[in-house]
This record gives structure tokens, C-alpha cells and sequence, in this order.
């Protein structure tokens, strides 16, 4: 499968971006980028803004873009500071359930990435990458309405 994948990034402990709340999100592969970068801004603010910070940036786009959209590349974007959400389209998307482990292992092919060389002139791709996880079945994507019910 085809597929936009949303992951947390960055260089907090481990224990914050474990396998079982790193995935943000996944969205069909069709997901139009401008789309998806809405769609990311309004994750991340809602876990990381006060309510000031989201009415402040409401209707100021241009500036919450230069402010958060990192880096663009040829198949996604990180937006945020530390932590920060990557959003790029990934191929081969499988998630395995285990039942009898209580596991699912999700699997996937990072984009490949382009090579330029010294002047900055693109001279071929790196190959797609296989990355890949494992997480508790029995917990959803989101932990907060979760943690609420315990």
C-alpha cells in the first residue's frame, strides 16, 4: 500500500517517541500534499500549542508555515521544532496483527532521496529504504482519551 506516513521525530528520551505513540498517523497515499500539510499542522499544534499560540496562527498561514515547515523534500516535509512531525510518503505499507503476541508489526519503504553532488546538481537516488516497527495492538495511535480511561 501506498500511503502518507506521520511520525514523531527528534531527540527527546526514547521513552517519548516509543514504538507504541511514534506513528502519528497514516493517510491515503492519494492525500494531496497541501492536504496533508494542514492536516499535520493541525496535529501538532493541537498536542504542543496553548490555546493562544492556535488562535494567534489561525488565520496567518504564510507566517505558521515559514515558522514550522522545515524542510521539504521530494516526497514529504518535517514540520515543528523538536519535537517535530515527518510527513512523507511511504510504499509498501503492511501491518501484521499478532494476536496470540499482542503485537502488530508495521513495515514500510522510506522514499528515496536525492544525491547531489558538491555544486548542488542532482546526480541519482538513493534507494528506497525498508524501515519498520512493532507496537501493542491493544492501544490506539493516540494515547490521550486512552491514558483517560485506565
Amino acid at each position: 500500500m501506498n500511503a502518507w506516513l506521520l511520525t514523531w521525530e527528534g531527540t527527546e528520551p526514547e521513552t517519548i517517541f516509543d514504538n507504541d505513540n511514534k506513528i502519528v498517523t497514516i493517510l491515503s497515499g492519494r492525500t494531496s500534499s497541501k492536504s496533508v500539510e494542514f492536516i499535520v499542522y493541525v496535529l501538532y499544534t493541537r498536542c504542543l500549542w496553548t490555546a493562544g499560540d492556535l488562535s494567534y496562527c489561525a488565520n496567518r498561514r504564510k507566517e505558521r508555515e515559514k515558522l514550522y515547515i522545515n524542510a521539504k523534500h521530494a516526497r514529504g516535509f518535517l514540520y515543528g521544532y523538536n519535537p517535530w512531525i515527518h510527513a512523507r510518503q511511504v510504499t509498501d505499507l503492511v501491518i501484521e496483527k499478532n494476536e496470540e503476541d499482542g503485537l502488530e508489526h508495521i513495515s514500510w519503504k522510506e522514499p528515496p532521496e536525492l544525491i547531489q553532488d558538491s555544486a548542488g546538481r542532482p546526480i541519482g537516488f538513493e534507494p528506497a529504504i525498508p524501515a519498520e516497527l512493532t507496537r501493542a495492538l491493544d492501544k490506539p495511535l493516540s494515547p490521550e482519551i486512552y491514558l483517560r480511561t485506565e
